[in-house]
């Protein structure tokens, strides 16, 4: 993503977290909730974590000031860059805010021969989609009830495409803040104590 913003921006780098420089830059990162009692993300809580931290680099966290922002809409997890000012006190004052465009879709995509035979495969029946938004996860439980019971109407209905989009996970679980994940093993009734990723397919195996 961030690749994809330089090509946008036509620039070969972003300017670095949290140096107090007196001039205009540009910064890219994901977008956080500050906030430690709300799970919405509001004007006052929007922060920026740096997108280098997933390369195992320094996580730099800063709270963004988009007073000045006119319009905006942001959502946690996405990747912008930022256009402003740092100050002394970890405050990114924003500018600007820039997201990656998306790609028009090209008027003929396919021929009439190409959706023929698709209608031909869904037995002149309509293309049935259905889309799901997270979290599948509540403050409580990193269980993933939700999806389970996702999962069951996708059974009943059977529509050609399932979307699901993230976060999969409730950022407010109290687990994952105290960083204590943990999973009872249904084999064994133990609980084990593991990492995100050996959870999430501890779980996906139980659905």
């Amino acid at each position: 993503m961030e690749a994809l913003l330089k090509k946008q921006l036509k620039t070969e780098s972003f300017d670095e977290f949290g140096l107090p420089v007196p001039d205009c830059v540009r910064i890219v990162g994901r977008v956080v909730n500050l906030s430690t009692e709300d799970s919405k993300i509001r004007p006052e809580t929007v922060g920026i974590l740096n997108t280098s931290a997933e390369e195992g680099q320094t996580i730099f966290k800063l709270k963004l000031n988009v007073s000045e922002v006119p319009f905006f809409s942001l959502f946690e997890g996405e990747v912008v860059v930022a256009e402003g000012f740092s100050d002394a006190n970890s405050k990114f004052n924003v500018n600007r805010l820039f997201k990656p465009e998306i790609n028009a879709i090209p008027r003929q995509l396919y021929d009439f021969e190409f959706l023929k035979n698709c209608q031909a495969m869904q037995q002149n029946k309509a293309l049935s989609i259905m889309v799901a938004a997270g979290p599948f996860t509540t403050a409580d439980s990193l269980h993933y009830d939700a999806l389970r019971d996702l999962l069951q109407l996708v059974e009943r209905d059977r529509p050609h495409t399932l979307i699901l989009l993230g976060p999969f996970l409730d950022g407010a679980n109290a687990d994952i803040k105290s960083a204590d994940i943990c999973f009872r093993d249904k084999s064994s009734n133990q609980v084990v104590f593991m990492d995100f990723d050996d959870l999430f397919e501890q779980i996906m195996t139980y659905i």
